[in-house]
Formats: structure tokens, C-alpha cells, sequence
């Protein structure tokens, strides 16, 4: 396990638990994950503010998806 992959998946779950923080609800699949390595269950969050912590951080890790191509 690198030392960037465990910093990712602690950055996930802090964000995860501000979210349930916040009011949102997490759905996650239902699969199993590998024993070994740093992976976290494709999830998403429903009933969540607009100005909330996790629409936050995935707007501006994701804004670059947003943007017209011309």
C-alpha cells in the first residue's frame, strides 16, 4: 500500500463521515473489496445541502468534467 493511496482513502472516509455529519445519506454497492490495497466502495450521497462539505470538495476535484469543449 503506497503512503499517496492510504492518504486518498483517509481523505474519503473523513469526507464520508462529513457528509453522514452534514444529513447526507450514503449509498454505497454491495461488493466486496479486495483485502489488500486502499479502495473504497463506489458510493454516492443523496439528500445533501448544495453548500455542503462533500458537493464542495467533488465540484472542485470534478469541474474540469463541467467545462464546454469547444
Amino acid at each position: 500500500m503506497s503512503t499517496s493511496s492510504r492518504l486518498q482513502l483517509k481523505r474519503i472516509e473523513e469526507l464520508v463521515a462529513k457528509g453522514k455529519a452534514e444529513g447526507g445519506t450514503l449509498v454505497s454497492a454491495p461488493c466486496d473489496m479486495p483485502e489488500q490495497g486502499s479502495f473504497y466502495p463506489p458510493s454516492f450521497f443523496t439528500n445533501v445541502d448544495t453548500a455542503s462539505t462533500v458537493i464542495s470538495a467533488g465540484a472542485l476535484k470534478d469541474s474540469r468534467l463541467s467545462q464546454p469543449t469547444f
